[in-house]
């Protein structure tokens, strides 16, 4: 039961990021410089280290139009969240959003239980379509890590396609 509550905590904390993310995203004009070191273990935004206790994934694929925006990350007790986004240049209502962070999915929300179940990268992975005009997600749990990958106006095609590319 302490676990589940915790787990409540964490998701309402995750998805109060992840929608508060969107909307900066969508309006902030500004491009945040981030640099990634060679092991994807920790990230250097305006002269400031962290350190991460898992591999950052970045993306292979990313469909067209869109161009990285920003990069922040979020400490939610003893979660790190990374969250990275991107942005269509010429329209600011699509946009893409990954968050990783280092929940090992021993306990998954209910939200799930009205999602659509796929796989992504040989992984169970659950398809969540909010209402018309909100972003679809796809949040799955592999290697010890949680991933969300998010979008408004992107295709449920083009989105899995993104989330396979973290694993190529």
């Amino acid at each position: 039961m302490k676990y589940l509550k915790m787990w409540f905590l964490i998701s309402f904390i995750l998805i109060l990021i992840f929608s508060g993310y969107l909307y900066a995203l969508a309006e902030n004009n500004n491009k945040v410089s981030a640099r990634l070191n060679s092991n994807y273990s920790s990230i250097n935004s305006n002269n400031n280290e962290v350190s991460l206790p898992y591999n950052l994934k970045i993306p292979k694929y990313l469909p067209r139009g869109l161009v990285f925006k920003k990069k922040t990350v979020e400490n939610v007790g003893a979660l790190k969240a990374v969250i990275q986004g991107w942005q269509d240049i010429k329209n600011e209502r699509r946009f893409l959003v990954i968050i990783q962070s280092n929940d090992n999915g021993n306990t998954k929300p209910n939200e799930i239980n009205d999602a659509k179940k796929i796989k992504i990268a040989g992984t169970d992975a659950w398809l969540l379509y909010e209402s018309e005009g909100e972003p679809v997600k796809i949040m799955f749990w592999k290697d010890n890590c949680y991933y969300l990958v998010g979008g408004l106006n992107i295709s449920v095609d083009d989105l899995t396609k993104v989330a396979e590319s973290l694993f190529e």
